[in-house]
């Protein structure tokens, strides 16, 4: 368990799981080879998860500088609540994109000092929901 208010949190694994949950962060960094990458319940500046062979899942993520959600062989998602006014970038290279109808008014809009949230991934699919 991380302590609520910490300044870096960077965790890379190899297989399986990995889940941040619940912290305030001035940094997340989480990357997994092989399995899922998640972050629920969070508040950061800056918010970047990797995954390659898996699944990239940002859930209630409030940035107040950037979050990128990246998967190759995968798929990326960015799901409930997040902060007002960001916009949003979805890209998949080979692959399928897909954005929920309530998120399709933050796509491509750059507001000068709001968030800004990346959602990508090769060969797979990226979704907003």
């Amino acid at each position: 368990m991380l302590p609520e208010d910490v300044d870096v949190c960077e965790i890379e694994a190899e297989v399986n799981q990995v889940l941040v949950t619940d912290i305030k962060a001035d940094k997340i960094y989480v990357k997994v080879k092989n399995g899922k990458a998640a972050v629920r319940n969070v508040q950061a500046n800056d918010v970047f998860i990797k995954c390659v062979n898996g699944k990239a899942v940002a859930h209630n993520v409030e940035s107040t500088t950037s979050c990128t959600v990246d998967t190759l062989n995968g798929m990326s998602v960015l799901e409930g609540a997040i902060t007002r006014d960001a916009s949003i970038e979805v890209t998949c290279k080979n692959g399928i994109t897909e954005v929920s109808d309530k998120n399709k008014v933050n796509l491509g809009c750059r507001t000068y000092g709001c968030a800004h949230y990346v959602v990508h991934c090769l060969n797979g699919k990226a979704a907003v929901k």
